[in-house]
């Protein structure tokens, strides 16, 4: 390895500076390198080297070797007249890798294909109108809600604003395609005598199911994700650290998802006659990962109907959790910390509604007389 002279205190390099996993030195510069998608690379940073931009490298390798693998697609793509959707978007999606989670990135190659290039994956950029879009939305709006279908168009327009970028289009069509109006999610709890009556109509294996769901406060993507290992009898614990998203397994979208609550006496009750052969708690039929809830939201529809109650989706097994909770005066920052809330102004703000305005408050004053 080649040496230099420093210049001052902040240039010099010891020894253990030098035997890093990524960075490492080629005359006065820092350069990187590492493997993207099974391939190997080597990156010059273009930077001096001293020992905080040898450590900077060091941090930030994988970021720096998928610009420079963008870069050169940019070049690449830009020698090109007229460029296919399909095969802009694959490029776009692989130098995009390590901006986002890797789950997400998955999610976003899963959507990308089914969504967007089914329809569009033959068409250049240029020959995309904002007509397209209009229709390609409303085409959506069939099977997806509004919610779901503007996450995709985001997905989409951050794809054409890259080719508005690399001047491969003027500019991004869906600038004049409205978005849809999110629809507000309605919280629709169970109360406890509902909650009784659709535990008590239900199937053996599947009232406890609707048990572990109703007094954990899980979200339906956790609650399918959850393996034995992360249970713990003895201490009467649940770790809660990944979850299903898509048919996808990994880490909970928010850091304050990953949490451990305690197990009450009914779901600790209920998970010990779910109890199998399996690494999941809620298998599907051949003992392996549930990869979508269909399942249970099947199910879940047939019951309330049984029961001639109004239909709900399945996650609304969580807003009960909190609903009934805080309804019966729990602690509010226990309910929060359960759910996996970040601070207790989110659980307060979002469930304020389902309080009982009916309940007698300040009991106390009754007995003091003034």
């Amino acid at each position: 390895m080649v040496k230099f002279a420093p210049s001052n205190k902040r240039d010099v390099l010891t020894q253990k500076d030098e035997i890093m996993k990524h960075a490492y030195l080629r005359g006065n510069v820092v350069w990187v390198k590492g493997s993207v998608d099974g391939k190997r690379y080597r990156v010059s940073t273009n930077k001096r080297a001293d020992k905080y931009t040898l450590a900077w490298a060091e941090k930030h390798w994988a970021e720096i070797i998928n610009n420079a693998i963008l870069s050169k697609q940019k070049n690449e793509i830009k020698g090109a007249k007229e460029v296919k959707l399909s095969e802009f978007a694959t490029a776009w999606l692989n130098s995009y890798r390590g901006n986002v989670r890797e789950l997400t990135h998955k999610a976003y190659v899963a959507d990308t294909h089914k969504r967007i290039l089914s329809v569009f994956g033959d068409k250049r950029l240029s020959e995309i109108t904002h007509l397209d879009l209009t229709r390609w939305q409303g085409d959506l709006k069939t099977t997806l809600s509004a919610k779901r279908i503007n996450n995709l168009r985001n997905l989409f327009s951050q794809i054409l604003d890259a080719g508005v970028d690399m001047e491969l289009i003027n500019k991004n069509p869906f600038v004049s395609v409205k978005k849809l109006k999110n629809e507000k999610t309605q919280i629709a709890p169970l109360s406890l005598d509902e909650v009784k009556l659709v535990i008590s109509a239900a199937d053996r294996h599947f009232a406890n199911v609707l048990k572990v769901a109703f007094f954990t406060g899980m979200r339906t993507g956790e609650l399918i994700a959850l393996r034995w290992d992360k249970i713990d009898f003895e201490r009467e614990t649940i770790r809660i650290d990944a979850a299903i998203r898509q048919g996808l397994y990994g880490v909970p979208k928010t850091q304050s998802s990953v949490r451990t609550i305690k197990m009450l006496p009914i779901v600790k009750e209920a998970l010990l006659e779910l109890y199998n052969d399996s690494e999941w708690v809620i298998p599907n039929s051949q003992g392996g990962m549930l990869y979508e809830p269909k399942t249970l939201s099947q199910k879940w529809t047939a019951l309330l109907k049984k029961v001639g109650l109004e239909h709900r989706v399945f996650y609304q097994t969580r807003h009960t959790f909190a609903s009934i909770m805080l309804n019966k005066n729990e602690d509010v920052l226990w309910v929060s910390s359960t759910m996996g809330h970040a601070d207790a102004s989110i659980t307060f703000k979002r469930y304020a509604k389902t309080l009982d305005s009916d309940k007698q408050r300040a009991k106390f004053l009754n007995e003091i007389e003034l």
